[in-house]
């Protein structure tokens, strides 16, 4: 059985601003790890990042671990803070392999790199492939994802993954989204390059839905995940053409109750 990493976790606490990416790159300032496992990579960061949180799994390399920012030109404000902590593979709280995040307890949220960010600096980063993990707390066998607090009275938070597809008609390059604005894309057709992957499929689009509860496409609906393991959500972004990203709540459910029979036999004379 696989075990937990020997790592150590990069908390960004407090304010965490970089300068923000440029069309998902980060041009201008990077937050950077190196040193750790080589199977194991860290994105490079930039934006804002607050309350974020990255696993970095060291396995057995002697180190030097480091963690770098550059900042380049530009009169943005940067601060930042980071807490360390080092982990065993025993250790509580230790992220099971591949995470790169890893979140506990029966409800929380989720949320892409620099997703509160607005303006020029808004979008999620280029050439993402990570997993986010939640651990299946004991007595509950499934999960539920939407945008919303699962009440009727909060606000719904902006969820916007983005894909287009190329052609030439006419000689003339026409670039064309994959999914109709205001709408949820599902599936690789739809989602072939940026998308989340949750309950095995890819969502992307303007909103948060994959028709299994609501399939009216134009409105957001949660998402439930009954996997067995632990849960996870993975993330994975191309090379170019971003949008917000997105922000999800999570609620884990109890597992249903199974009715038990007992059964009499009379036994013959």
């Amino acid at each position: 059985m696989a075990q937990s990493c020997r790592c150590l976790v990069l908390r960004r606490r407090r304010l965490s601003q970089l300068a923000g990416p440029t069309e998902g790159s980060c041009n201008t300032d990077t937050f950077s790890v190196s040193g750790q496992n080589t199977n194991a990579p860290v994105p490079t960061l930039c934006g804002q990042n607050t309350g974020q949180h990255v696993f970095v799994e060291v396995g057995e390399q002697s180190g030097p671990l480091q963690l770098r920012v550059v900042t380049g030109a530009g009169g943005s404000a940067r601060r930042w803070r980071v807490r360390v902590t080092q982990l065993t593979r025993r250790s509580e709280g230790a992220a099971p392999p591949n995470c790169l995040q890893y979140h506990t307890g029966q409800m929380g949220s989720i949320e892409s790199f620099n997703y509160p960010a607005v303006g020029d600096d808004s979008g999620y980063l280029n050439q993402l492939n990570y997993m986010i993990c939640i651990r299946k707390e004991s007595g509950f066998c499934s999960i539920t994802y939407g945008v919303d607090r699962f009440d009727q009275f909060s606000n719904a938070e902006r969820f916007e993954i983005f894909n287009v597809r190329i052609s030439v008609i006419n000689g003339v390059t026409v670039v064309r989204s994959t999914v109709p604005p205001g709408q949820a894309g599902v599936g690789p057709v739809q989602c072939p390059d940026d998308y989340l992957l949750l309950s095995a499929d890819r969502l992307c689009g303007d909103r948060l839905n994959d028709g299994t509860v609501n399939s009216q496409l134009t409105q957001n609906a949660d998402v439930t995940d009954a996997t067995g393991g632990q849960f996870t959500v993975k993330f994975v972004t191309n090379e170019s053409t971003v949008g917000r990203g997105f922000k999800l709540y999570f609620r884990q459910n109890p597992c249903r109750t199974q009715r038990t029979y007992t059964v009499a036999t009379v036994a013959g004379r």
